[in-house]
């Protein structure tokens, strides 16, 4: 059993969204009917269930301390179980309950940042439907969706996008060539991004700490620390390393995708325009865990000069540290 949930957790927002991938001895996904989800005894209904994983929601209703029990059994009946600790703190709808970053990105185009990462409040019963239109209205990016800010929520273009010429490289024609994807570098709007430009795979996605939902915007709740990334692809999200959040065993990722989290949390710290030399790393959109550490990796020496909990450095200490790397 893999999970996105993780043990002794501090909870502050009354729903979460977890994902379960329970395999069999054979590397097979068990079906989500054969995995259980309970919340102090009490069964989970599955919110979505597909090919890679089954998702669940919990709901919390009183500050305490939850027990959650995921349990999965194969073919032959043979079970596994993973128990979790989590401690839950009521709030008021609305009420602030920590903070998270965003960033919404066109990459794979060539675009760049359409909002660069930045800070944003998590809100207590308040999903990333609410918080994303709160965000475009912000930046004066009008958009246009389906569905309803409560449910369903699917964003299909955003509009207002300054100029931009699309520069697409040679890492991702190949790749869409080989994978069967008819590329037409004229076919957008210009200041606008939707549905079906380039490619007929194309479209608007999210990953919330390099894991791509299952779920829609509106089903989805942010929690203190998370790093949420709105990305265009290409390729039904095989370009972004977000094939599973198709759903689809059948789709498979273009090449590893590295988690890029550490560099937003970065950038949304310091401001895009001291991050400059970081932005070639970026958006490439095959970087390697070695280049990555190549030019982020801090030592234990440099890390020890900082005490737990003071977070991420500014752009001083970063001036600092870099002989470490």
């Amino acid at each position: 059993i893999e999970t996105t949930l993780t043990d002794n957790l501090l909870q502050q927002n009354s729903k979460k969204v977890i994902d379960v991938i329970a395999k069999d001895k054979n590397g097979e996904k068990i079906p989500g009917e054969q995995c259980k989800v309970r919340l102090n005894g009490i069964n989970i209904e599955p919110s979505w269930d597909d090919d890679v994983k089954t998702s669940f929601t919990l709901e919390f209703s009183e500050s305490g301390d939850y027990t959650v029990e995921i349990s999965a059994t194969d073919a032959d009946g043979v079970q596994s179980k993973k128990t979790f600790n989590i401690t839950y703190e009521m709030a008021e709808y609305g009420e602030v309950i920590g903070k998270a970053i965003v960033s919404i990105e066109a990459f794979t185009p060539g675009v760049g940042y359409i909002v660069a990462p930045m800070e944003i409040d998590v809100k207590e019963g308040v999903n990333c439907a609410w918080l994303l239109d709160e965000l475009l209205t912000q930046q004066g990016l009008p958009y246009f969706s389906t569905g309803s800010l409560d449910g369903g929520f699917y964003l299909a273009h955003i509009e207002n996008i300054p100029e931009f010429t699309p520069s697409f490289s040679e890492v991702i024609k190949n790749c869409l060539s080989d994978f069967g994807f008819d590329l037409d570098e004229a076919s957008y709007e210009a200041g606008r991004l939707s549905e079906f430009d380039f490619t007929q795979g194309s479209g608007w996605m999210y990953c919330v700490n390099g894991v791509f939902p299952n779920v829609g915007f509106s089903e989805y709740y942010l929690q203190e620390g998370d790093v949420m990334r709105v990305q265009f692809t290409l390729a039904y999200g095989s370009d972004l390393g977000g094939a599973s959040g198709a759903g689809y065993t059948y789709a498979g990722d273009f090449y590893e995708i590295v988690n890029r989290d550490e560099l937003t949390r970065l950038i949304a710290e310091i401001g895009l325009e001291g991050c400059s030399e970081y932005m070639d790393l970026i958006t490439k959109p095959d970087m390697t865990q070695e280049e990555l550490a190549a030019r982020l990796y801090v030592s234990r020496t440099a890390v020890s000069k900082w005490e737990s909990g003071r977070g991420y450095p500014n752009i001083d200490s970063l001036k600092e540290i870099a002989k470490f790397f």
